[in-house]
């Protein structure tokens, strides 16, 4: 069945298996448009569904939704979310990168975020945090200006602003601990205050331990109340 205009040229192809071509007459798939554009408008729920779910759509101003049930209800603008449930609590949020399965679940209206890998900041609302690795800064909640990288960093964090922590499972237990810097394969573990530097490479030794607040610094320990202290000085 061939639907052409005036001049003979087929616009509208449906071949004997099904298959429907616009802009060619021989379509290789249910449904194939060659020589121009698809637009798709309509009301701001408009999606491209597969199989009961939408996997792309673009609601909300220049944003850019890719993945089943991602950013479903947005109104803010410039936000790109790619992966299953990637930014589904988006609702009026601007100018976040929300990229892995269940990243940015829950952030409503926080602003500037990247949040890259499976389940990155799901609970985070806060502005303006980077959050990389798979779990990193999971269970934030509301809190700004963190950079949390590497698989289970800060994993049982829930509150607390600017902390620079890197390294798989690093500051793990930090809960609502601010303005720390933990750097290294688990490095400050156990640490829940705030205001405090670990360099290590593993939960039980700790290279350089400091104390924002007091000045202090310990180098291969940690909690020795004075400037400097050396452990294991020769």
């Amino acid at each position: 069945f061939t639907i052409a205009s005036s001049t003979g040229t087929q616009l509208l192809t449906v071949t004997q298996a099904g298959n429907v071509g616009i802009g060619t007459s021989s379509p290789i798939s249910r449904l194939s448009v060659s020589g121009g554009n698809v637009n798709v408008s309509g009301a701001s729920s408009t999606a491209y569904m597969i199989e009961g779910s939408a996997v792309l759509h673009a609601q909300g101003s220049n944003n850019i939704f890719v993945g089943g049930s991602s950013a479903l209800n947005t109104t803010g603008g410039n936000n790109v979310t790619v992966g299953y449930t990637a930014g589904f609590g988006l609702s009026s949020g601007d100018k976040n990168v929300f990229v892995g399965s269940v990243s940015g679940y829950g952030n409503t209206a926080g602003t500037s975020n990247v949040y890259i890998g499976y389940a990155a900041g799901t609970t985070g609302s806060g502005s303006s945090n980077v959050f990389i690795g798979e779990s990193a800064g999971s269970p934030v909640g509301a809190t700004s200006y963190n950079v949390i990288i590497g698989q289970d960093s800060a994993k049982s964090k829930t509150s607390g602003n600017n902390n620079v922590i890197i390294g798989s499972q690093a500051g793990y237990s930090s809960g609502s601990s601010a303005s720390g810097v933990f750097l290294g394969y688990q490095a400050g573990y156990n640490e829940t205050s705030s205001n405090k530097l670990y360099i290590a490479n593993n939960l039980t030794s700790t290279l350089l331990y400091g104390d924002f607040s007091s000045g202090y610094v310990n180098i291969n320990g940690t909690n020795t109340a004075i400037t400097l202290a050396v452990k294991g000085l020769s």
